[in-house]
């Protein structure tokens, strides 16, 4: 397909998606059949071999048999979600990127309506969008399973940041609930690796960043009214993993990304008001996280303490759930 965008005139897919793959070996095949049956067929699947233990790339490698869009890149070692998500970002060739989880998957006309969605934006404005968000859908559903904030109407530069941060009650920072241009993104990643050291391996808060400066970078937005991408609960994720030690390297993380946000602040691109406004707030709620991340500690009241605290950084609905549920039950339950 030619395509008339970015630069100029490129003879490429329209989407990369792109799968970071760690020990994913009871999810990942069906997360590749829900990308090659998609009914829109001008993609190219990527999957990042993320060094992992399990039997996972050999499912892949049957899978590219079977179907040549799908590509493989094999990192040396293991480096995370966040880096296994840049290399596809430098390896893609399609004028747009669609992440997805290994252990999540999209449906069957998730391409098709992207694409119409963007496609029809741009015959109508003459300018191809930064990013289109959409719904999510939750597998299984739950009472702290909503959809992130999508907004359907284009928004252009400072909108941008104020309603996907200033003024959002929940920052939709999660990378894969958007699809975004190639070009947006790589930009994004080497003024990341001018400006930040040492983000290898790191489990949490990353997304939050990258986020921050896709919407400080975009032009333009676009939203799209349909559940497209169906996030599946993953009990063995490393976010859940509530010991001790698991914890910890969370904490180390979170506290890692809120000193790269107060580096921000000395950055000459990032003096305006409105976009120190945006990094204020950015700062408190990965606090309010740190503090969460104590909940399930053994000492007496751990758990009700540890969502006391994060509300005096940020008032976030779910916690305040978090604490009636607790005391529904007696102390019972800690969701």
């Amino acid at each position: 397909m030619f395509l008339l965008g970015g630069g100029g005139l490129h003879n490429s897919p329209f989407f990369s998606i792109i799968i970071p793959v760690y020990n994913a070996k009871p999810y990942i095949a069906r997360c590749l059949e829900s990308c090659i049956n998609q009914t829109f067929f001008d993609i190219e699947i990527i999957v990042v071999d993320d060094c992992g233990s399990d039997e996972s790339i050999e499912i892949v490698e049957e899978y590219t048999k079977k179907d040549k869009r799908i590509k493989i890149l094999h990192n040396k070692e293991n480096l995370g979600t966040f880096h296994a998500r840049v290399c596809g970002e430098r390896y893609a060739n399609g004028f747009y990127i669609l992440h997805i989880d290994s252990d999540d998957f999209i449906k069957s006309v998730a391409c098709e309506e992207f694409y119409k969605t963007i496609q029809s934006d741009y015959n109508t404005t003459g300018i191809y969008a930064d990013f289109c968000c959409f719904k999510v859908e939750f597998l299984p559903k739950g009472i702290f399973k909503k959809t992130p904030l999508y907004i359907r109407d284009i928004l252009y530069q400072k909108e941008i940041l104020e309603n996907f941060l200033i003024k959002a009650s929940s920052p939709p920072v999660v990378i894969w609930n958007k699809v975004y241009k190639r070009d947006l993104l790589r930009k994004i990643d080497d003024f990341i690796r001018f400006n930040f050291q040492n983000l290898s391996k790191i489990i949490m808060g990353e997304d939050l960043l990258k986020f921050f400066f896709i919407v400080i970078f975009s032009h333009k937005s676009i939203g799209l009214n349909k559940d497209l991408y169906v996030y599946c609960d993953n009990e063995n994720s490393v976010t859940r993993n509530i010991n001790s030690e698991a914890r910890d390297k969370r904490v180390a993380d979170l506290k890692y990304i809120l000193t790269l946000f107060d580096n921000c602040t000395r950055l000459d691109l990032l003096q305006e008001k409105h976009i120190l406004s945006a990094i204020k707030k950015i700062k408190n709620i990965l606090r309010s996280s740190i503090e969460l991340e104590y909940r399930y500690d053994t000492f007496y009241f751990s758990y009700l303490k540890a969502c006391i605290k994060s509300l005096f950084f940020y008032r976030k609905w779910k916690t305040y759930v978090r604490i009636l549920v607790y005391f529904l039950s007696f102390g019972k339950i800690k969701l």
